[in-house]
């Protein structure tokens, strides 16, 4: 991956802030993208989703088999089905979570009830 998805995230938002009557804005990105994976200490990307707002840990290279899309402003969108087919034809940039790819994933998930 290029430092360059690094540098765009560390920057100030030059963006104005939006209207009070604007209807839904997007989510505010967390402020540290930066931190490492907790268990086995990778450097992820710490982005907030743009359905949940929920932050999670995207790995930061470009993966073959990914299907999280990093925006520019610090958040992703998680594709499937169609969406990520047509993503792939297009070349675009896509990423996995490092849920998924994490060695040490299967301690960090829930157990079902």
């Amino acid at each position: 991956m290029s430092r360059d998805l690094f540098d765009f995230l560390s920057e100030p938002d030059d963006k104005p802030e939006p209207r009070a009557d604007a209807g839904h804005a997007r989510p505010q990105p967390p402020h540290d993208y930066h931190r490492p994976c907790r268990s086995c200490g990778k450097r992820v990307l710490w982005l907030m989703s743009c359905v949940s707002r929920q932050t999670a840990p995207i790995d930061p290279d470009p993966s073959p088999d990914g299907n999280v899309v990093v925006n520019g402003d610090g958040t992703y969108d998680v594709l499937g089905g169609k969406n990520l087919a047509q993503a792939q034809a297009a070349g675009l940039t896509l990423h996995a979570s490092h849920f998924a790819t994490c060695p040490n994933g299967p301690t960090h998930r829930r157990r079902k009830k």
